[in-house]
């Protein structure tokens, strides 16, 4: 997908049907269908990770290249595959806060997808 301002291929795309992409080189913001029909939609760069830890050397800090971040730049930025605990992280995060979930059906969920990710990783 290219910018349809610059043409640079430096694009990052919010994670929703109706999102934004934006320019990294640029700063060029626009619903992603504008993007989309400027070039192949299949091409979105995908989001980068620094490889290496903060100078402190902690294990639990990870340098993201965006002012804005979702829970899937996190659990990227971390490495988590398991999807039982990407859920679990998920309601962890945001639970009781999105509007349909009190914080206890949400950690309730939370503890599920913790037993099915030990499940998985046995």
């Amino acid at each position: 997908m290219k910018c349809p301002k610059c043409d640079n291929l430096h694009v990052r795309t919010e994670r929703r049907p109706d999102g934004n992409s934006t320019c990294r080189d640029c700063n060029f913001t626009s619903p992603t269908h504008e993007f989309a029909q400027h070039g192949d939609i299949y091409k979105v760069e995908s989001f980068t990770v620094a490889e290496t830890e903060v100078d402190d050397g902690s294990k639990y800090r990870k340098r993201i290249p965006s002012e804005l971040v979702d829970v899937y730049d996190i659990l990227k930025a971390f490495e988590v595959t398991n999807p039982a605990i990407q859920h679990a992280v998920k309601k962890l995060l945001a639970g009781g806060k999105r509007g349909h979930k009190d914080i206890i059906q949400d950690l309730e969920e939370a503890k599920w997808s913790i037993g099915r990710a030990i499940q998985l990783e046995s």
